[in-house]
């Protein structure tokens, strides 16, 4: 929904997705930025994650909003963790 407000603002087109990628890194990489301070990632644990190419989507059935996790909004295609700190236990 906010991305789609966001896009519709800045004139994205969804048919361009190196084009939004273009216009948004930018303003994702200034966040990351302004908020790395105050981000902390497991990173052992983010190195455990065993990544598939299969979807998976969750439903419950008999409640309001039958989806388990709705869908996350993608405004980058900057696939790199240079932001934030290492989570010390």
């Amino acid at each position: 929904y906010y991305r789609d407000i966001l896009f519709k603002e800045k004139g994205f087109l969804y048919d361009d997705p190196e084009g939004v990628a273009k216009r948004m890194n930018p303003l994702v990489d200034s966040l990351q930025t302004i908020y790395s301070d105050q981000i902390e990632v497991d990173t052992d644990l983010f190195e455990s994650i065993e990544l598939t190419s299969i979807d998976m989507t969750v439903i419950q059935q008999g409640v309001p909003f039958p989806k388990v996790v709705p869908p996350f909004p993608i405004f980058t295609n900057d696939n790199r963790l240079d932001y934030g700190r290492k989570k010390e236990f």
